[in-house]
C-alpha cells in the first residue's frame, strides 16, 4: 500500500473540480446528499468542522443550516475553489493528520469520502479527537465495501440494469460516461488515490479500536431506483453500497 501523494491530489483536483456542478447539483448524488444530511441532522447554532471537504459542498449546505461551519482540506485548488464559489465560507488549506494545530473547539466534525484516500487512517481518528468537544459527535462516512450489491455477481448486474428506471440513476450514467472518456484521453484515473476500503463491520472495529464508539450507522445508495429499494428491503439495512457512522468519545 502506498500513501497519498501530491501528484495524486493534482489529478484529482482536475477531474474532481471540473465535474462538481454536475456531480452535486445533478440528480445523481441527490440520494447521497439527503442521507448524509438527515443522518448528521440539526446542526444550528453548532461549531461544525468539515474534514477533507473539497470545494465545499457539504460546508455550504450545513452553513446555510445554521451550523458555524469551517472547511480545511489538503488541497490548495479545493480551498480556492470552495472560497471562490461560496464566498464566506471559512477555508483552511491543512492536512486531516494536522487537525491539533487548530485552536477552536467543534460540536460536530465530519469526514465524508475522505478516509479511503488516508494510508493513517488511525493518526486522523486521533487528531479529531483534538478538535471535538467532550460531547461532541464526529461522522465518517465512506463506500460500504462489505454490500451485498458489490458482493453479489446478480445484484450487481440487477444495479446496473436499475439505473435506466430514474432520473438520479441515469445521470449517474451520464458522469460515468463523461469520467470514462475523460480518463481515457487523459491516461490517468483518480481513483488510484482510493488506498483503503471498507466494509461496514470491518470500518466499525477500526474504528472502536481508536478510542471511539459508534453510536448508529446507516447505510444507503449513491442513487435510488425501485428495483434497488426493493431489494435493499429485502436485504436489510446494512445492504447499502455507501454508509456512514455517528461516533462519541468514550
Amino acid at each position: 500500500m502506498r500513501s497519498f501523494r501530491p501528484e495524486d491530489s493534482a489529478f484529482y483536483d482536475f477531474e474532481y473540480f471540473l465535474s462538481l456542478e454536475y456531480r452535486y447539483f445533478s440528480y445523481a448524488h441527490r440520494s447521497r446528499i439527503r442521507n448524509l444530511l438527515e443522518f448528521v441532522g440539526d446542526v444550528n447554532g453548532k461549531r461544525v468542522l468539515d474534514v477533507g471537504g473539497g470545494g465545499g459542498v457539504f460546508a455550504y449546505l450545513l452553513s446555510k443550516r445554521g451550523g458555524d461551519v469551517c472547511l480545511v482540506d489538503y488541497s490548495e485548488a479545493a480551498i480556492a475553489f470552495a472560497r471562490s464559489r461560496f464566498p464566506g465560507l471559512r477555508a483552511i488549506q491543512m492536512s486531516a493528520y494536522e487537525l491539533d494545530t487548530l485552536i477552536e473547539r467543534y460540536d460536530v466534525v465530519i469526514c465524508f469520502d475522505v478516509i479511503e484516500h488516508l494510508d493513517r487512517l488511525q493518526d486522523m481518528l486521533e487528531a479529531v479527537k483534538e478538535v471535538l468537544v467532550s460531547d461532541g459527535r464526529f461522522y465518517v462516512a465512506t463506500d460500504n465495501e462489505s454490500s451485498p450489491f458489490k458482493t453479489v455477481r446478480l445484484l450487481s448486474c440487477l444495479e446496473r440494469f436499475g439505473r435506466y428506471f430514474s432520473m438520479e440513476g441515469r445521470d449517474y450514467n451520464m458522469i460515468k460516461r463523461v469520467e470514462s472518456y475523460r480518463r481515457s484521453v487523459l491516461g490517468i484515473d483518480y481513483h488510484t488515490s482510493h488506498v483503503n476500503s471498507y466494509g461496514l463491520e470491518e470500518l466499525c472495529k477500526e474504528v472502536e479500536s481508536c478510542g471511539w464508539r459508534v453510536i448508529q450507522f446507516r447505510t444507503y445508495h449513491l442513487y435510488d431506483d425501485p428495483l434497488k429499494k426493493f431489494f435493499s428491503w429485502l436485504l436489510g439495512p446494512k445492504s447499502g453500497t455507501h454508509m456512514v457512522l455517528e461516533c462519541v468519545l468514550h
